[in-house]
């Protein structure tokens, strides 16, 4: 008598840009999961069912001293360029303090958006 298969786990996770996922998973024998992997690169908005890629182009700057900008991070509305701006210096302030308190350098993070 043959013993049916039984898994050895009970959920996959596939951590992978949708491109590659969907390719990996097509002969996998899941076509729910395939359908929902299948993705277009793009600006716009998507089609409906279908996940859409952008690619998006990342900055990362420091400056010696501070800024003095009166936030951590922001999203950028309405700017054909830029979405995203952050100090990532805040988040670690105490351990990149000067003797006197004030900050030895800030290191930035700046993202396009999908348009750019």
């Amino acid at each position: 008598m043959r013993r049916a298969l039984e898994p050895d786990f009970d959920y996959l996770v596939v951590a992978h840009n949708g491109k590659c996922a969907e390719r990996l998973m097509r002969d996998a024998g899941v076509p729910s999961l395939h359908r929902l992997l299948k993705c277009k690169f793009g600006c716009g908005a998507p089609p409906r069912g279908l996940m859409q890629l952008s690619s998006l182009w990342v900055l990362v700057f420091a400056v010696e001293g501070s800024l003095n900008l009166d936030f951590e991070g922001a999203f950028i509305k309405d700017h054909p360029d830029l979405s995203w701006v952050a100090d990532n210096t805040r988040k670690l302030r105490n351990s990149v303090t000067a003797p006197d308190g004030g900050a030895m350098h800030e290191t930035w993070t700046v993202i396009s958006s999908r348009e750019y």
